[in-house]
């Protein structure tokens, strides 16, 4: 086949493939950016953040104490305890509120945009 035909033949499928319901445009994120929590005066700072779909956060315990990172409202996740200078870091696929199980009053917010 020539070069034309293949070229329409790609883009008549680029075009179709949102109807078979498979492809999601919005669950890709080629460029990641990595967001940066720091745990220190038994906070979350900053204690919201805004974040594409796909971007990483990195909480890291600058505190004197140990601390953890756990959703919130159903508590589906948690990190595990983090000990002064310990890290941790996920893949952010939508917005929650989180907290330190260790520490309750201690409260903060992913935003997806």
């Amino acid at each position: 086949l020539n070069k034309h035909v293949m070229l329409k033949a790609a883009i008549t499928l680029f075009l179709i493939m949102p109807l078979f319901g498979n492809f999601n445009y919005d669950s890709i994120n080629r460029n990641p950016k990595v967001h940066t929590v720091i745990i220190k005066e038994m906070k979350f700072q900053p204690s919201e953040i805004r974040v594409d779909k796909g971007d990483i956060v990195v909480w890291i315990n600058k505190d004197i104490v140990t601390h953890n990172v756990t959703e919130e409202k159903e508590k589906g996740w948690a990190s595990p305890a983090l000990s002064a200078g310990k890290s941790w870091k996920m893949t952010v696929k939508k917005s929650f509120s989180y907290f330190c199980t260790l520490h309750p009053i201690m409260k903060g917010t992913i935003r997806v945009k």
